[in-house]
Parts: structure tokens; C-alpha cells; sequence
């Protein structure tokens, strides 16, 4: 401990500038890494945070899948998690896991764990690993929710109660329900927010240590020593300069230097004042001339006559002198200097090292409090693309080409998979041109749903979702161009990640829904030209527009009814 305050007081900058250095270059070099968008880290995309106790709730339990929808014979993980107040609460776990049950799952294992959640909340986790093998057809299962009892800790007589924990549906089997119109699309993705990342930690802790850093500089360098903090050599030059700077005369003077050589002496070469006075040499010979020239000087106190200056100067000198050596002199001016300030200011190095590492240590804690801030610019664009499409009214086409010229032009594979997935989806949501969800749900089930061409046709009239027969092919013509788009944009996104489970759900949908959109061209076609054979002149002008309007939309492999595919009966075998 001696040894380190000892090189602190000798290089307290150097060894500054040892901590600082190493932190400073990491730091810069997280920032221009994250800047440059080459970091995995700062790639993943925000979740939501794990839901936590209401202020006003004791107990409460979730339960999680890993995925929403499984095939046959595949595993599953089950997250189930109970926070509860533990100075409240006594939860009843092993009835709670006894009653827990997954069918048609089986259970092959399971892990468990209780840790603390914060002050007085317990949190405990069970995951269950599972096996579908007890499933008889494809199907969207429903679980009850599962029933924890616990008792209020402290409450007497009967008190049993039960919190209620939802499981959510699970879709197992590897086909798609007929009315594929009825399943939703994934969500787009978000914006990408690091804030619980290595590389936010780094810089809060690089920030924080050039903090102290700072504080360390300004405290070694701008206090104050107390008296007992002084060596003592450094006493006795203070002790001098009073001596100095009193109006004491000749003999008064040299009576005070007496004291502080006899004190210097006896603490540097242990010679008490009757060696001095007696004439003793010491053993020192870097000290020889100093006793010898002292003595001679201050026997002059106890002799007859007045004292010259002369004597006094020699004295005043010779102390200087020696006292110089042994303590750093500027370092002992500061100490006289009356504000913290002033001290600072008479030290330029201090000063400037001092202002530097607070400037950066500013920097760091602002970054890392800010970390959306040394995104890459391509990351920041994407932010702008998402953000742009979430807060809009109107998802125009505009909006929409926007997002996929972005997506088009960045380099980062992950932000490129994101920005295709969310131009895609979004353009597969608004199909139909309508920005009112229940709107679209309703279409697209009448699209699956619908007995007949003309059913189809008369009820998206009555309903007034289409306004005449021409707006309703103008709907799907414009729908089946949009998700066409959607699906390239999501195919675009498969070909970078074909393992995304939110990509390939999708890209399925949308793929099944252009098709299913395609064949009531087709059928609406067919319908006409039928009319067209027996209708007046007036019907037969009017059919054959639209008959127009349709072949000139439709794919080649949609251009012949025969090759039409009908949506409502078969099932697609693949995964979503």
C-alpha cells in the first residue's frame, strides 16, 4: 500500500494516463465498429422486456412456447415463470407442477429454478421440454389455463386461493386450415434499439472509470493537505517560509531556525540538539558541511553583541537550501493558495488532463445512455424506413417503395432480411388498398369463403366493401399485383435467411393468398363470358371489358381455367 501512494505522489499523471489510454482506444473502437454496422451485437432485434409484478399485484405467472406452431414429432420448449412477493406469498409449486399438464404434448423433461427478481420478489422458472406425438389430426390447439393456489402468508384461518395463468394456442401439424384467409401475418419487424448490449456496458463502465478518473486528478492535484498529511520535511520548510515572511528580528529569527534545524537533524541523520551543541560530526558526509555551518552560525544567538543580516541571510539560505532538496517546493506553493481553482489553474498539464478525460468520460456516459445515437447509418435508416410505416395513417405506395428501395440498397444482411421481410408483409397487409385490418380480414375470407364467383361478387357489393362489379375486379387485379410484389420482397428476404421462421410463415400466406386471389379471377372470367353468351348487347359490352381487364392481368399460368388452381380444396403440405 506504502509502495502504491508512494508512485501515485510520484506519477499520479502517468499512471492516469495508463488507466485512461487502453479504455479510451476500446471504447473508440467499439463506437467506430458499431458505426460501421460489423458488429453482431448491436444486430439483434429488440424484444419486449419480460413482463413483471404491478405495483398493486402480489402474484402472477406466465407461460411461453418457443414457437407458435409445430410439426409432428417435433420438440417443444415450455417457459413457464411465477413472480410472487415472498414476504406475502406462499405459492403452492408442487401442486401447481402435479396439475400442469401439456397434452397433446409429451413431457420429457423439465428444469426448474427460483432466484431473486428485485427486493421481496421471488421469480421462479420452470422449463418443460416436449414431444408432439400425441396428435391425431392437424389443428390449432387450445390449453385451459393452468391454476396456481397459494395462501397470503400472516392471514389465518381458510385462505386458499388460485391465480389463473393463460397458456397461449398452439398450431400443430404440418397444414394449412382450407381458409387460409383466417391466419394473420406475422408482425413486421421493429426498430433496432441496443440497449442491453456489450457494447453499451463497455462504454458506461469506460465512462465511469475516466470519471473517476477525473475525480482522482482533480483531488491528488487541487486539495489541501492537512498538517498531519505533510511529511515532515515538508513541515519544516512550511515552518521556514512563516519564519520568513514574520517581522521577527535578527535574534528571533535565527532562535526559530534553531528549531527547525535541530529538528531536521535529529530526522535525518538522528542527531539529538546536545550532539549538535556538543560539537558531534556526523557519520553523513552530504550532511557534514550543513551541521558544521549551522553551528557556527547559531552559536552566534547565545554570544554577545547584535547580529548582523548578514548572518541571518546565510541561515535563511543554508535551510532553503537543504529544505529544497528534500520536499518538491511547487507543489508546497499550491498548498498556500486560497481556492481550488486557483490551484488547478497553476498547474497547465493537471488543467489539460484534467478537462480532457472529463470531456471524454462525458462523451461515454452520454453514449451509453443513448445508444441509438452510434447505430450504423444504415441501422438508423432502417429505424426511419419501420418507423415511417408504424406511425403512418396511410400506408401509400410511396411508403411502401421507400422500404423497398432502402432494402434493395443496404449492405448489412440481417437489416436487409428485416427491410425485405417488413416491405413484403406490409404490402401482403394492405393488399386490398383498405387501412382498416377488419376490412382486409373480412376480404380475404370472402376471397376463401365465398360458395360461388357471384357470391362472392354480390357480397363484397351489398357489404360495401366494393362500390360495383368493376371496383371488385379492380380490387383483386390491384391485390394480386400487390401480393406478387409481397411475394418477391418475401422471397428476396427467404434467399437471405431461409431458416427465418417469421419469413417463410409469411412468404407461404401471402403465396396462398395471391393464388386463392388469382383463381376468383378466373372464376369471375368465366362467369362473364358465360353471361356473355346470354346476355343483351348492353351486359355483353359491359362483360367483356372486364373480361378484358382480367386477361390482361392474369399470369401466363392463370390464362387458361384448367390450369387455375382452386385453393378451397387442398391443402398445401408445407410448414408455416
Amino acid at each position: 500500500m506504502n509502495r502504491l501512494r508512494n508512485l501515485l505522489d510520484k506519477y499520479p499523471l502517468q499512471l492516469a494516463a495508463a488507466v485512461a489510454v487502453p479504455i479510451i482506444l476500446l471504447c473508440a473502437s467499439i463506437l467506430l465498429i458499431s458505426l460501421a454496422g460489423t458488429s453482431n451485437s448491436i444486430f439483434r432485434f429488440s424484444s419486449m422486456s419480460p413482463a413483471g409484478l404491478a405495483d398493486n399485484e402480489d402474484i402472477a405467472g406466465w407461460i411461453e412456447f418457443d414457437k407458435d406452431s409445430y410439426l409432428l414429432g417435433e420438440h417443444a420448449s415450455c417457459l413457464v415463470r411465477v413472480l410472487y412477493r415472498n414476504d406475502k406469498i406462499k405459492p403452492d409449486l408442487d401442486a401447481f407442477k402435479r396439475n400442469l399438464g401439456f397434452l397433446p404434448f409429451d413431457q420429457i423433461g423439465v428444469t426448474e429454478n427460483s432466484s431473486s427478481a428485485g427486493i421481496g420478489i421471488t421469480e421462479y422458472r420452470i422449463i418443460y421440454q416436449l414431444h408432439i406425438v400425441g396428435v391425431k389430426r392437424p389443428d390449432t390447439y387450445k390449453m385451459d389455463p393452468a391454476m396456481l393456489p397459494y395462501t397470503n402468508i400472516g392471514q389465518p384461518g381458510s385462505n386458499l386461493h388460485t391465480v389463473r395463468i393463460p397458456r397461449p394456442a398452439i398450431h400443430i401439424g404440418s397444414l394449412y386450415p382450407w381458409n387460409a384467409g383466417s391466419i394473420s401475418l406475422r408482425d413486421i419487424k421493429p426498430a433496432i434499439y441496443a440497449r442491453d448490449t456489450l457494447r453499451q456496458t463497455i462504454m458506461l463502465l469506460g465512462g465511469t472509470i475516466l470519471l473517476l478518473l477525473a475525480l482522482f486528478i482533480l483531488w491528488h492535484f487541487g486539495r489541501r493537505r492537512t498538517q498531519h498529511e505533510l511529511s515532515v520535511p515538508e513541515q519544516l520548510w512550511f515552518q521556514l517560509r512563516q519564519l520568513n515572511e514574520s517581522a521577527a528580528g535578527p535574534r528571533s529569527y535565527l532562535l526559530g531556525c534553531e528549531k527547525i534545524v535541530t529538528r531536521l537533524l535529529h530526522i535525518q541523520v538522528d542527531m539529538d540538539p546536545d550532539s549538535f551543541w556538543s560539537g558531534a560530526q556526523t557519520e553523513e558526509p552530504e550532511w557534514s558541511s550543513f551541521v558544521e555551518t549551522s553551528r557556527q552560525i547559531l552559536r552566534r544567538v547565545y554570544q554577545s553583541g547584535e547580529l548582523t543580516q548578514t548572518e541571518v541571510s546565510q541561515m535563511k539560505n543554508l535551510l532553503s537550501d537543504r529544505l529544497t532538496l528534500l520536499v518538491e517546493q511547487h507543489r508546497l506553493l499550491l498548498e498556500l493558495q486560497p481556492t481550488l481553482s486557483v490551484r488547478i489553474r497553476q498547474q497547465p498539464r493537471v488543467a489539460q488532463s484534467l478537462i480532457v478525460v472529463s470531456l471524454l468520460s462525458a462523451l461515454m456516459l452520454v453514449l451509453a445512455a443513448t445508444p441509438q445515437w452510434w447505430l450504423s447509418s444504415e441501422i438508423k435508416r432502417y429505424n426511419s424506413a419501420v418507423q415511417s410505416v408504424l406511425t403512418a395513417t396511410d400506408i401509400t405506395e410511396e411508403v411502401l417503395l421507400g422500404l423497398q428501395s432502402f432494402a434493395s440498397s443496404v449492405k448489412i444482411k440481417k437489416i436487409q432480411l428485416a427491410a425485405y421481410y417488413n416491405s413484403g408483409t406490409a404490402r401482403a397487409a394492405h393488399s386490398f388498398g383498405v387501412h382498416i385490418p377488419e376490412s382486409q380480414l373480412k376480404i380475404l375470407e370472402l376471397v376463401f369463403q365465398a360458395e360461388t364467383p357471384d357470391d362472392l361478387l354480390q357480397t363484397l357489393i351489398l357489404t360495401k366493401l366494393s362500390a360495383s362489379e368493376e371496383d371488385v375486379i379492380a380490387l383483386l387485379v390491384n391485390a394480386a399485383e400487390k401480393l406478387q410484389q409481397a411475394q418477391l420482397d418475401l422471397q428476396a428476404a427467404a434467399r437471405i435467411d431461409d431458416s427465418d421462421d417469421d419469413v417463410l410463415r409469411n412468404l407461404e400466406l401471402t403465396t396462398r393468398w395471391r393464388n386463392a386471389v388469382l383463381t376468383r379471377l378466373v372464376q369471375l372470367r368465366d362467369m362473364f363470358k358465360m353471361k356473355t353468351t346470354t346476355g343483351d348487347e348492353k351486359e355483353i359490352a359491359s362483360d367483356q371489358g372486364l373480361i378484358n381487364i382480367i386477361e390482361a392481368k392474369l399470369p401466363e399460368e392463370y390464362e387458361d381455367a384448367d390450369s387455375a388452381k382452386d385453393n378451397s380444396s387442398y391443402i398445401i403440405f408445407e410448414r408455416f
